[in-house]
């Protein structure tokens, strides 16, 4: 065996160590959660809730990826994961409650948290309210 073998069987192993570990060497996280955005889009909400899931692993305080996933999860009525997640990304990114409360307004009533769902509601019209207020720069 060669030493051009001997490398390439080693970086084979190396990958599928990765692989069977649900990773990638050297994926950045936002690769992950660009992917589960495109597949978000076109509606495949398993593939998207992995691939968010995914840059979560990798970066547990990427606000976008937990709001992402609470989204898809909210598709495949998975209420509860859904309301957890949405509740973190608000928590990570106070940005991004607008678009948090729209999803978690649903998943909290279906999820038998009517007090949320109505607590989120009165919340979202009082940020929207907020930013009417408050013309765009």
């Amino acid at each position: 065996m060669s030493c051009g073998r001997g490398f390439a069987a080693v970086l084979l192993v190396a990958a599928a160590a990765f692989a069977q570990a649900g990773c990638s060497p050297r994926v950045p996280p936002e690769d992950y959660y660009a992917r589960g955005v495109e597949l978000g889009r076109a509606e495949q909400w398993d593939e998207a809730a992995a691939q968010f899931t995914l840059a979560i692993r990798l970066d547990a305080g990427n606000a976008r990826a937990h709001l992402g996933r609470g989204i898809a999860l909210v598709h495949l009525a998975r209420y509860d994961e859904a309301v957890a997640d949405l509740t973190r990304a608000m928590e990570l990114d106070p940005l991004l409650k607008e678009a948090a409360y729209r999803y978690r307004i649903p998943a909290a009533m279906f999820a038998g948290d009517i007090d949320l769902a109505f607590a989120d509601y009165g919340a979202l019209v009082a940020l929207r309210n907020l930013m009417a207020q408050h013309p765009p720069y």
